[in-house]
């Protein structure tokens, strides 16, 4: 779904990522506009300007759904903004006239690891500076988890059998760790904002997925065998995709396996989670009481 400014005769329009996903030998150049927010002239429809959040897009990490667009107050001044949330858990506050981000923006270098012969990556991957504005909880090796040693001892051989070395990490033909998952840090769903407060509210999910690429031939092998997935016809490989879970159906990730947090958009800081289960204090917002996450940046 677009958004109209219509002070500004601008419309934003979230764009979905290349095909085919999770490969991308054919696109050719393609993906200049995917995975990205794109402003249009609501006139005569021409590009102002555009902000790609993955470039060349192997992991279906398109913008899932449309800007929150909002006044951002600095120095006394009012700076019209908007708030773009992302699948890999990535919230980018960008200027709706310039597509400036209004929080630092830096390029990182991201894995290359199992990579696939021929596919074309990018080196590096755009993350927000400030870490408030990443939503999305680290996965390591002690974070694997089970109800019982059983599942826990299956979920970590889920975690130990396939490629793991942080988001961005390519899908592969061993199988990758994909986290967050397909399903999204934040999703359909997107952020509301409190302009009065200047409080961004992300409700996001914390679950893990495994994605497997299958070469064009063993793809079309399993597929007359009946086993059921995308196919990606035209395209060099196939995957599968699924959450990884336990046999007993939990997610292989301790819990919370979703939070629900608040962001302070005139200070740029993490203001409470609702998983806070450390030193936790109440605090009044509009005449409700919250869980506040003491010592938070």
């Amino acid at each position: 779904m677009c958004i109209r400014d219509r002070v500004r005769k601008l419309v934003f329009v979230p764009t979905g990522n290349a095909s085919t996903d999770h490969t991308n030998i054919i696109r050719g150049e393609r993906d200049y506009y995917a995975s990205s927010v794109v402003a249009l002239d609501a006139v005569t429809g021409a590009v102002k300007w555009h902000f790609q959040t993955v470039h060349r897009d192997h992991w279906d990490y398109d913008i899932p759904s449309q800007p929150v667009l909002f006044p951002l107050h600095r120095a006394g001044v009012e700076v019209p903004a908007l708030a773009q949330a992302t699948k890999q858990g990535h919230i980018f506050i960008l200027n709706r006239e310039s597509g400036e981000p209004l929080f630092p923006v830096e390029e990182r270098p991201v894995p290359l690891s199992g990579a696939i012969e021929g596919e074309r990556y990018s080196p590096t991957q755009p993350f927000p500076v400030n870490p408030a504005f990443i939503v999305r909880r680290d996965l390591a090796q002690e974070d694997i988890w089970g109800f019982t040693p059983w599942d826990k001892g299956k979920c970590m051989d889920l975690f130990e059998g396939a490629n793991w070395e942080g988001v961005f990490t390519p899908p592969s033909l061993r199988g990758t760790i994909y986290f967050p998952s397909f399903m999204g840090a934040t999703n359909w769903g997107g952020v509301s904002i409190d302009p009065v407060n200047g409080i961004l509210i992300a409700n996001t999910t914390q679950v893990p997925a495994i994605i497997r690429m299958y070469p064009r031939a063993q793809a079309d092998a399993m597929l007359a065998r009946g086993e059921r997935f995308p196919p990606s016809l035209g395209a060099p490989y196939a995957h599968t995709m699924a959450p990884m879970l336990s046999p007993l159906g939990a997610p292989c990730i301790r819990p919370p396996w979703g939070t629900l947090l608040a962001i302070d958009l005139n200070k740029g800081c993490l203001l409470y989670t609702s998983d806070a289960a450390d030193e936790r204090s109440s605090v009044d917002l509009g005449g409700r009481r919250i869980i506040k996450k003491k010592n938070t940046q």
